[in-house]
């Protein structure tokens, strides 16, 4: 095989992803969003304290991170935090039910936005094609 690849483990708050992805050092392979149940299932585990699922990405020697496995939790989450739709089915925080993020206590917030998510960068030293078969490999594990 040509060339080396490394992967490099950061743990980033989601505040440090939105001001990435203001930024533009965040590339979406695709426009996918969750629906509801699936973002206030994952807002829920947030709050519990649940793991969460990890994000890969493809990283370029300027720092800028291409999404392979993650971007339909990180639209979802997006989503939310920029207040596009309310809670739902939430079974431990039912009072939740129906809010939207500027809705919620300043504490419940705060605690959303300072959530660290695993990414999990691939930096490629030359010019190999990976993502397909990372992304084929992610699927099946």
């Amino acid at each position: 095989m040509k060339g080396r690849i490394y992967l490099n483990i950061k743990k980033l708050t989601i505040r440090q992803i939105i001001e990435l992805k203001n930024a533009k050092k965040i590339i979406f392979e695709s426009n996918c969003h969750s629906n509801n149940d699936e973002i206030s299932d994952i807002i829920e585990s947030i709050l519990l304290y649940f793991p969460i699922k990890n994000i890969y990405a493809e990283v370029d020697n300027l720092e800028k991170f291409t999404i392979i496995d993650g971007n339909n939790f990180l639209d979802g989450i997006f989503d939310f935090i920029d207040n596009k739709f309310e809670l739902c089915d939430m079974e431990f925080f039912t009072e939740f039910n129906g809010k939207k993020f500027s809705e919620l206590p300043w504490h419940i917030r705060s605690r959303i936005l300072e959530t660290e998510l695993i990414i999990y960068g691939i930096n490629v030293n030359e010019e190999i094609n990976i993502k397909h078969s990372f992304k084929r490999r992610i699927k099946e594990a």
